[in-house]
């Protein structure tokens, strides 16, 4: 099951149910919710309530969900085998198995995720570098997306290293708040 479809689950377990409350409590899209709820109701874990005011669309878990929520456990432990996928899934993930009281599986998917970010960020860098050598405009191009990648890459492993110290720092399961920016 993917990433947001297992949030979007536990969302709805947890009374939010709708795909607005998605949106403005847990800052989802809504061009993302509406096809993972899609799959939540073709695999028959959901069911959806007949619309309300002004096409209201609210959702409850049905059996099924419900079973697979128990299962939750088996879920996150695959989702340690897996490579590591994009930010936003990790981050769900995390989240997920903080509000499942798997701590170990979320200080161990923001390692993972914190190391496999270096690795990529270091094979963008030597790719940036390899083009710059080489004359043209489309190497010229790759060459400046390279850097880029690098540069975003790196600073996605930072802030899940610090996301990974504020979490162990934490002597509770919730994340301490942000700092202030600085000035």
């Amino acid at each position: 099951m993917a990433s947001l479809d297992l949030l979007i689950l536990s969302l709805i377990d947890a009374g939010i149910d709708t795909p607005y409350r998605w949106q403005t409590q847990a800052g989802l899209s809504l061009g993302a919710t509406l096809p993972a709820a899609r799959r939540l109701l073709a695999g028959r874990l959901v069911s959806e309530r007949k619309p309300g005011p002004r096409g209201r669309r609210e959702f409850r878990i049905t059996r099924t969900g419900r079973s697979e929520l128990k299962n939750i456990d088996q879920h996150l432990d695959a989702a340690l085998l897996e490579q590591v996928g994009d930010l936003e899934s990790i981050l769900r993930l995390f989240a997920i198995a903080l509000h499942a009281g798997r701590q170990d599986v979320a200080a161990h998917l923001l390692q993972e995720a914190g190391a496999e970010y270096d690795r990529r960020a270091a094979r963008a860098q030597k790719r940036a570098s390899d083009l710059s050598e080489r004359d043209g405009l489309a190497a010229l191009y790759l060459a400046t997306m390279s850097h880029c990648d690098a540069d975003r890459l790196l600073a996605q492993a930072a802030s899940l290293r610090s996301l990974l110290s504020q979490f162990r720092a934490s002597k509770r399961a919730t994340l301490p708040k942000q700092p202030k920016a600085r000035r």
